[in-house]
């Protein structure tokens, strides 16, 4: 049993007799003893029923821990930091209830987290191994890292809705899921009527970040990444009935109307199809660096996105294109900025001025 009593000078005196463990090398098991978890336990401050006091953060790093089974008594903690270790899962900390702020990064985590952690806001599971999701409740969560990971779909297999709703995270408004293998495939391969897409629909999140998967496209297709040759032309319409919302919004990617940031670097995009204001009304920034757009016909794609300031389109094809600036700005007459530099006053005038010519009966 763990007794924890600040002193006058709010130093702490832990009884930890019963946690036992010894640090070893990076080939053994290291779990939690007395002397580590006395150096990462801080910030003792009043529980929150007001009873007593207890340290609220739990700081560990680079300490080869695999096992955290001894954190589970400390049920009033806030905030913890066990990133840079060799953690397999975060079961032992499902029962902290008070849990706000949890990052577990640079660990070997292989399943999502799905712990009663209904104050829970920020969640860090960045270079990790989890395949896949699952069910959950954080009502109150807003930040959730999954970047570098071994993620392949965001829905479920059963019904295709997507694990990351307005019903599991209501709030979140950051989410990150670059370098997993995420990919958009043709359905018709295992005759199933569940289109695989991204599929997200979150009323709340305003930055995305997909770079480094295998997207192809977010068009209404049936795609096979495996016989997609770079042409757009390979891309046939999909009519069949699977997935109605993404339909509603003309886009696989779902339905997020506040997103302004969207990043989608280097994930094979051969085209710019179903990134639509139905989809993304408020979207601001774009990312598509280091993809296969290859014309300004594919620019022309997002004219009716009219919140749109910023768009990066370096490594593309299209930026060997005559003229690459200013006929981009042409095509987005509400542009501020393309790659790193901000059109200057001439620039926009000089568009503005071919916009208008442009439009003049021949």
């Amino acid at each position: 049993m763990q007794t924890i009593q600040p002193t006058e000078n709010q130093t702490l005196k832990i009884e930890l007799d019963q946690i036992n463990g010894v640090p070893g090398n990076s080939s053994e098991s290291v779990s939690l003893n007395k002397e580590i978890i006395s150096s990462s336990l801080c910030y003792v401050n009043e529980t929150i029923d007001g009873l007593s006091y207890a340290p609220a953060k739990f700081i560990c790093n680079d300490r080869s821990l695999t096992n955290i089974d001894a954190l589970k008594g400390f049920i009033f903690l806030r905030y913890i930091n066990i990133g840079f270790n060799r953690i397999t899962n975060l079961r032992p900390l499902y029962g902290l209830a008070n849990l706000i702020v949890l990052r577990a990064s640079y660990n070997e985590i292989e399943e999502f987290p799905c712990g009663n952690w209904p104050m829970l806001t920020h969640l860090d599971l960045r270079n990790n191994r989890i395949k896949r999701l699952t069910t959950v409740n954080y009502p109150r969560l807003l930040v959730l890292f999954l970047d570098n990971n071994q993620l392949r779909k965001l829905t479920s297999q059963t019904d295709g809705s997507c694990y990351l709703s307005d019903y599991s995270v209501p709030k979140l408004h950051t989410l990150g899921l670059s370098h997993n293998l995420i990919e958009v495939e043709d359905t018709s391969i295992n005759d199933s009527n569940i289109n695989i897409a991204i599929g997200l629909e979150l009323k709340n999140l305003k930055a995305l970040y997909l770079g480094y998967n295998k997207l192809i496209s977010f068009g209404n297709y049936k795609l096979k990444s495996g016989n997609v040759q770079n042409s757009p032309n390979e891309l046939k319409y999909n009519t069949d009935n699977q997935k109605e919302q993404s339909y509603n919004h003309n886009s696989l990617m779902g339905y997020l109307p506040n997103l302004s940031v969207l990043h989608i670097r280097s994930s094979g995009l051969i085209n710019l199809d179903g990134i639509t204001p139905e989809c993304l009304p408020r979207l601001e920034y774009l990312n598509v660096r280091e993809n296969q757009i290859g014309s300004l016909e594919e620019i022309k794609k997002l004219t009716s996105l009219q919140r749109l300031r910023t768009v990066i389109l370096t490594d593309n094809p299209v930026y060997d294109v005559k003229d690459y600036r200013l006929e981009v700005r042409v095509c987005l007459v509400n542009l501020r900025r393309l790659d790193k530099d901000i059109y200057t006053t001439e620039e926009n005038e000089e568009a503005d001025e071919l916009a208008m010519q442009r439009m003049q009966p021949t």
